[in-house]
C-alpha cells in the first residue's frame, strides 16, 4: 500500500516555479491522431486569494507552475486545484481531477521582543539561575523551524556571565547566570 504523495511549494515562491506534474491516459491511439492526445486544464482554484490565478498548467505536459506572486503559508496553506484532462487535443471527452497543494513556511517573519526592554536583578554566585523569561512573537507558522527563534547576547556579555537557552515548547528565551563573575 503506497501514501499519496501531496506536493508542496515553499511560500513566497516565484512565478515559474514547479511544483509537480499530472498525468492522465487515453487508451485511444495518439500517433496518428489527436483522439488519445491528451490536454490538460485548471477549471478552479480554492481559495482564490490572493490571485484567483496562482498556478497554472502546460496543457501538453501536465506541469502545475506558480504563476502569480503572494504565496503565503499563514494565510492560505493549501491549494486545492479542480483540472479538467481531455481527449482529442481538447476537443473530446474529458475527465475532472483535483490536485492539493500544501504551502510549505520559509522564515519570512523575524521575531518581536514584547517587551523591548527588561530589568532584573541577580543574585551573585548562583549558576543556572534563571533571571527572566524573554518572550518574542514571530508570524512564522508555531513549532516550525521557521518559528523558533535563535538568542544572542550581542552587547554588555563580555565575561560571558550569562547565557540564553530557547524553551522549544513557547519559544520563549531563558537569561540565565553562566559564571562566576569576578571582580
Amino acid at each position: 500500500c503506497a501514501l499519496p504523495i501531496l506536493p508542496d511549494v515553499a511560500e513566497g515562491s516565484r512565478p515559474g516555479t514547479s511544483v509537480m506534474t499530472v498525468t492522465a491516459t487515453d487508451k485511444d491511439e495518439a500517433v496518428a491522431s489527436d483522439n488519445g492526445v491528451v490536454f490538460y486544464t485548471i477549471v478552479g482554484q480554492e481559495p482564490k486569494e490572493p490571485n484567483p490565478q496562482m498556478f497554472t498548467i502546460d496543457s501538453m505536459t501536465g506541469v502545475i507552475s506558480v504563476i502569480s506572486t503572494g504565496l503565503d503559508c499563514e494565510k492560505f496553506p493549501e491549494y486545492t486545484l479542480s483540472l479538467l484532462a481531455t481527449d482529442l487535443n481538447g476537443g473530446g471527452y474529458s475527465t475532472p481531477g483535483m490536485a492539493k497543494i500544501t504551502v510549505t513556511d520559509v522564515n519570512d517573519n523575524a521575531p518581536i521582543f514584547l517587551p523591548t526592554e527588561y530589568t532584573e536583578s541577580v543574585p551573585e554566585n548562583d549558576v543556572g539561575y534563571e533571571i527572566v523569561r524573554l518572550s518574542v512573537t514571530d508570524e512564522d507558522t508555531p513549532q516550525s523551524r521557521a518559528w523558533y527563534a535563535n538568542y544572542t547576547i550581542t552587547k554588555g556579555n563580555e565575561g560571558g556571565n550569562f547565557k540564553v537557552m530557547t524553551d522549544r515548547r513557547n519559544n520563549d528565551g531563558i537569561l540565565m547566570k553562566a559564571k562566576i563573575g569576578r571582580a
